[in-house]
């Protein structure tokens, strides 16, 4: 290229070279099917990079992912570049060829069904039923079982499958069944067997009619049925046996009959009794297929005969007379039997009546004996005092006493009536009473007066609480129940008549006290002033007994004792009428409180005052502290909690070494078993 500035002698010019370089890519287009691997891609000239346009996940390097394209046409470029930096770009087609086939099939078809499938398709199939070639769906006569339908899908050199199972069920066969028995008696054991083999893809169920439970989901009934009759008529089952599936239900049918019961009944025209003579017509009711009929009407009357109306007589000549009516039927699967009573009264009836006693208690029931002939069918008693009854026999009382009563009975039949009187005489009662105390105190006793006033009469005592007393004239009791409030009944006897009267009355008790009491302390020494606290309920009146004789009516005394122990005894009372008392042995104890100690002693282990303490008896609990100073105060020896005994105490030493005969000073505080202590002090010589 040359570059020319200005004209003529007075131009310039400059020029320059260019060298074009020229790049082309190159790439073939490319189809793929669904089952090939991982396709390395080439362009020229080589050495350029591959990059995708619309599937980034199907390219690493220049491998390019099959199974990671989503779409079936995809794009990508090759992209090249020389040392000149010229660029050019390559695009290519990537086909995805994917044998594309789809059905459907149902999980279950009937054996000779036409199964015709639903099929898309991109491609030349091929079907197989259980891997044998077949022509194209539709499919008629499929095999019975499971069946695997599998199509092959070829487009070009690409290739695919799909494989579904179905099953094909059998129609279900039923030649029905067998029975062992179709008719009889009940209980009919009826045994049933199908005709038909069992199959595996058929259900198979049993209705039986009228029975509970009436279903069987079974082929094979184990054992036979029991099949009954309470009808009058024949009673038929109807037996039906199911063989089904989804396909088809068999259903076969067959009946039985089981024969009736013969059931005997007897219809009687006319009413069961009457009057001599008595004509009823009996009616043969009987149900069950009768076929023999036998009658017995008591008056040696036998007939053989089923005929539905019979005429017989019946007679009574001086009691009343029971005919018992006897029919038994029977057909072929037994008999039955079953009776009927007709009572005949002959034309007339004497009334009679007769008495336990005549002479009675007011109050006594006297039992009265219908002895009428014939026994009457109705009767009416009246006792005279104005009470009546209706009954064969009866069991008044009368109240009022020294009256005559007089009874009359009137009896019925249907023939006639009659009456009679009898009398009976009440005597008198005994006179019963008893008088209570104003105040009765639980479980203390008491006394009831009984101001009876009967010379010959025997009482007896109820208390209410269960017990009895049949000896005392006079009440003697004591209530020991929680029972605040008691009824006490007095009876009299009177001899000889044995009438008896009572009189009930109701006591109230008095809660009775309960002693109590304590002590301001258990024990100390002597002398020791008690102090006693009167803890006792329901009580308005006291009495202390000491065991040193003294006494006191006090409601809380203070006595002094001396050394031992002390029983103490409180009886607490309520007006002088009710009483309890509490003894109590050893309510406290009194101490004799003496101690010595000692001015001289000698350390000097002789076996004989070696130890300095404190000597007392058994009053003294604990010897707290013992102290030893010399004559300026200052503390030698220390002890704490020493015995009596002398065992143990003052050796006479100071830090092991034997102190200088002399006085010394000791200080000291005694524990008492009272709890009380004492402090003492004093001078005490040691001597060797």
């Amino acid at each position: 290229m040359k570059y020319k500035l200005g004209s003529g002698s007075c131009a310039n010019s400059d020029s320059i070279r260019f060298i074009t370089s020229i790049i082309n890519a190159a790439a073939a287009d490319l189809k793929l099917c669904n089952t090939d691997q991982n396709k390395l891609l080439t362009g020229t000239p080589s050495g350029g990079t591959w990059i995708a346009k619309n599937c980034l996940s199907c390219l690493v390097n220049d491998s390019l992912i099959v199974n990671g394209l989503q779409d079936s046409i995809s794009y990508f470029d090759y992209l090249v570049q020389n040392s000149d930096g010229c660029k050019d770009t390559a695009t290519i087609k990537v086909t995805k060829v994917d044998p594309d086939v789809s059905f459907t099939l149902l999980p279950v078809y009937c054996e000779g069904a036409t199964v015709d499938l639903s099929v898309s398709t991109n491609s030349d199939l091929r079907w197989y039923l259980n891997d044998t070639l077949v022509s194209p769906p539709p499919f008629v006569n499929m095999p019975s079982g499971e069946v695997n339908v599998k199509t092959v899908a070829t487009n070009g050199t690409c290739k695919d499958s799909l494989s579904l199972k179905t099953t094909v069920l059998q129609l279900p066969i039923n030649d029905g069944f067998k029975l062992n028995k179709d008719q009889g008696c009940a209980p009919l054991e009826v045994a049933m067997s199908p005709l038909s083999p069992m199959m595996s893809s058929v259900s198979y169920e049993w209705n039986i009619e009228g029975q509970s439970p009436g279903v069987f989901p079974t082929y094979s009934m184990n054992s036979t049925l029991s099949f009954y009759n309470n009808s009058d008529t024949v009673q038929r089952y109807k037996i039906t046996f199911k063989a089904y599936n989804i396909c088809k239900d068999e259903v076969k049918t067959s009946w039985v009959s089981v024969l009736p019961f013969p059931k005997a009944k007897i219809g009687i025209d006319g009413v069961e009794t009457g009057c001599s003579p008595l004509t009823l017509t009996f009616i043969n009711q009987s149900t069950g297929n009768v076929d023999g009929c036998n009658w017995n009407f008591g008056n040696d009357s036998l007939v053989s005969d089923c005929k539905i109306y019979i005429p017989v007589t019946f007679l009574a000549k001086d009691t009343t007379r029971i005919y018992n009516i006897l029919l038994r039927v029977q057909n072929e699967c037994g008999q039955s039997s079953i009776t009927r009573e007709i009572a005949v009264t002959p034309p007339d009836i004497h009334a009679f009546f007769s008495l336990n006693k005549t002479l009675i208690c007011p109050n006594e029931i006297v039992n009265l004996t219908n002895e009428s002939v014939p026994i009457p069918q109705n009767s009416v008693w009246d006792f005279g005092n104005g009470q009546t009854a209706v009954g064969q026999n009866a069991y008044p009382s009368f109240a009022e006493g020294e009256k005559i009563y007089k009874i009359k009975l009137k009896v019925f039949n249907h023939c006639g009536y009659d009456s009679i009187v009898h009398e009976v005489k009440t005597q008198s009662l005994p006179h019963v009473n008893f008088e209570i105390p104003d105040i009765l105190c639980v479980e203390n006793g008491f006394n009831l007066t009984n101001v009876s006033n009967n010379e010959n009469a025997r009482y007896i005592w109820e208390y209410g609480d269960g017990s009895l007393d049949t000896v005392n004239y006079h009440g003697q009791h004591a209530f020991n129940g929680p029972n605040l409030t008691n009824r006490v009944k007095l009876t009299a006897i009177s001899y000889p008549t044995l009438c008896a009267n009572s009189i009930s009355k109701d006591i109230s008790l008095t809660p009775g006290p309960i002693a109590d009491f304590s002590v301001n302390q258990d024990g100390g020494c002597a002398p020791l002033v008690i102090e006693f606290t009167n803890n006792s309920e329901n009580a308005n009146g006291y009495l202390w007994t000491f065991d040193d004789g003294a006494i006191s009516t006090e409601m809380n005394p203070v006595q002094e004792f001396g050394k031992g122990f002390h029983k103490i005894s409180l009886v607490a009372n309520y007006l002088d009428i009710c009483f309890d008392t509490l003894t109590v042995f050893d309510a406290f104890q009194v101490y004799n409180c003496d101690y010595y100690i000692p001015n001289v002693f000698s350390p000097n282990k002789d076996g004989q005052n070696d130890f300095f303490t404190v000597f007392g008896n058994d009053a003294i609990a604990d010897i707290i502290s013992l102290n030893i100073l010399d004559r300026w105060g200052n503390l030698l020896w220390e002890g704490k909690h020493l015995k009596t005994s002398g065992e143990k105490g003052w050796d006479g030493k100071l830090n092991g070494q034997e102190c200088l005969p002399g006085a010394y000073v000791y200080t000291c505080e005694i524990l008492w078993l009272d709890n009380h202590r004492e402090k003492a002090a004093g001078t005490i010589t040691l001597v060797k």
